[in-house]
C-alpha cells in the first residue's frame, strides 16, 4: 500500500511540474526559439533618423531577423553567442 502512495505522490509531483513548465514555455511562443548564427552589434557612426534601423541584429541562415522577434532569454540560455560588434 506505502508503494502505491508514493507513485501517486511522485506522479502528481511530475504533472504539476510539467504543467507549470509548459505554462513558462508557451510565454513568448510569438518570439523566436532558435540559435541565430551572427548576432551583430552595429556601432558604425551614422546621422540618427526617425527610420534608422535597430542596430543590434541576428544573422539567420543569411536572412536579418530582429532583435525583437527574437525570445532573448531562451537564446542566452541555450545559444552559445556572444554579439559580433562591428565599427
Amino acid at each position: 500500500m506505502l508503494n502505491h502512495k508514493l507513485i501517486l505522490i511522485v506522479f502528481i509531483a511530475i504533472s504539476a511540474y510539467s504543467c507549470c513548465s509548459k505554462k513558462k514555455s508557451m510565454e513568448n511562443t510569438n518570439k523566436l526559439r532558435v540559435c541565430p548564427d551572427e548576432w551583430i552589434d552595429n556601432r558604425m557612426p551614422m546621422v540618427e533618423g526617425k527610420n534608422d534601423p535597430p542596430k543590434e541584429y541576428f544573422i539567420i541562415n543569411g536572412s536579418r531577423v530582429e532583435k525583437d522577434q527574437m525570445d532573448m532569454e531562451w537564446m542566452k540560455k541555450n545559444c552559445d553567442l556572444k554579439p559580433q560588434i562591428v565599427y
